[in-house]
């Protein structure tokens, strides 16, 4: 029996192109009735999902028919209304082991569900990471308790082996093999390609937004994995047209601005505070809240190709793709600065970054002298040393209000909540601000 896995297609989607080689490999990958499996995150992040509340997934589940998926943390991005009218419209059975609604699995998803192709029968198992970013209102039970329960009731059933689709972080994968009961992982959620063997079980990662699909061949009792690059596959014109059909209607390709100067969208240099993209976004919410300074989380700027002349509008919104208010916050001044000084992480994250030190937000308005150790020399705003007997204000998102990675501010500097965050960003571009902004917010003292 034959598995095709992918996950995090989030972005993947916005780009028709890449979603109709997607499709080839699906179909022409596999050897004859693969299962195909969908790992979460297909609903969001993503342009095209902000405008379809996520259902444009469903006209590329239909193209592929997954046989079976799971639930990312993004795909409850649109609300739990939206994600449950998928499970029940998808030709994929959802299954959901840990992400609890009442008391059952969310939606009309199962634990687990078996698979049979001719004489076997493949049991598989979804789980989602606990510590993502699912809503407090649904419950996330511990995942290596959820898969004994539901790997057990598999091979109670006879299956042949047993597969969990894990949208879930290294920690919580790597547990979960050791336990030795289930015969392969095929995880999404960590934005990496890679193959690992822990504890004699084989792990894949497909990356994200379509670059790998993983195949895993079960057979008396072993797994041997495959990897089917998709971006050298031949486009499914059917699916792609599907999908850039979608753009035109919902106004993704209008032209919001342009730009002479490339806008380059690298996350080493960004995490370096040295980026211009990462500085635009900033700027975008210091302009849209009318605020002094703009802070935005560095992860939440999307890494994609590099933005040339005629910029649209889904090229804008494709920075930070994501479904969420812009927020003024009144601050202290030296609550300000202490937010910006420990927005320069020398801790475990700072090996994402290029040097000792990592930007772990993004600024516009203010800039930051940083010593190559990460020491932090000097803050201004606006060229200006921070005054500590005034309020500033912030234009920021809700994760930066609402995330413990940033204590420095919280619900109580919260003044006002805007529209969605990345119509700043489309605003820039259309009053032509958008070229003003330079490359980063550090430089050394």
């Amino acid at each position: 029996m034959r598995v095709l896995h992918f996950a995090d297609l989030e972005a993947g989607l916005d780009r028709p192109e890449r979603a109709g080689r997607l499709a080839t490999v699906l179909d022409q990958e596999g050897g004859a009735h693969p299962v195909i499996t969908d790992g979460g995150d297909t609903l969001a992040p993503g342009v095209l999902g902000l405008e379809t509340k996520g259902k444009h997934a469903l006209a590329f589940h239909d193209a592929v028919s997954p046989d079976v998926a799971t639930f990312g943390n993004h795909d409850f991005d649109h609300g739990r209304t939206a994600a449950r009218e998928v499970t029940w419209d998808s030709p994929a059975r959802y299954v959901t082991a840990n992400v609890m609604e009442g008391g059952r699995s969310f939606g009309d998803a199962a634990p687990w569900t078996i698979v049979d192709r001719t004489d076997e029968s493949l049991g598989v198992i979804g789980i989602t990471d606990p510590d993502s970013s699912v809503p407090d209102v649904l419950a996330v039970e511990e995942p290596v308790r959820a898969v004994r329960r539901a790997e057990s009731e598999c091979r109670d059933r006879g299956v042949s082996a047993v597969l969990v689709l894990a949208h879930a972080g290294d920690d919580v994968v790597r547990t979960l093999a050791r336990q030795r009961g289930v015969n392969a992982i095929a995880a999404g959620h960590v934005h990496r390609v890679g193959r690992e063997i822990v504890s004699g079980t084989p792990i894949v990662r497909p990356g994200v937004n379509g670059e790998i699909v993983w195949e895993l061949e079960f057979s008396d009792g072993d797994v041997t994995t495959d990897d089917h690059e998709v971006e050298t596959a031949t486009v499914d014109e059917s699916v792609a047209e599907i999908l850039q059909a979608e753009r035109y209607r919902v106004g993704l390709e209008d032209t919001v601005g342009y730009l002479e100067t490339p806008l380059v969208r690298d996350e080493k240099m960004r995490l370096a505070g040295r980026e211009r993209a990462g500085t635009l976004v900033a700027t975008a919410y210091r302009n849209g809240a009318t605020a002094d300074v703009g802070v935005v989380d560095t992860l939440a700027v999307r890494d994609g190709p590099r933005l040339k002349g005629t910029v649209t509008r889904a090229d804008a919104i494709g920075l930070v793709p994501f479904a969420a208010p812009l927020c003024r916050l009144e601050v202290p001044g030296r609550r300000l600065e202490r937010l910006l000084r420990q927005s320069v992480v020398t801790d475990d994250r700072a090996t994402r970054a290029p040097g000792a030190y990592a930007c772990w937000l993004q600024v516009g308005g203010a800039t930051l002298a940083v010593e190559p150790d990460g020491t932090v020399a000097d803050v201004r705003v606006d060229g200006d040393p921070i005054d500590h007997g005034r309020d500033y204000v912030v234009g920021t998102n809700t994760y930066v209000l609402g995330s413990d990675e940033f204590p420095a501010v919280g619900e109580t500097h919260l003044v006002a909540k805007g529209e969605d965050q990345y119509e700043s960003v489309v605003d820039l571009f259309q009053t032509g601000r958008a070229r003003e902004v330079g490359d980063g917010f550090v430089h050394e003292p």
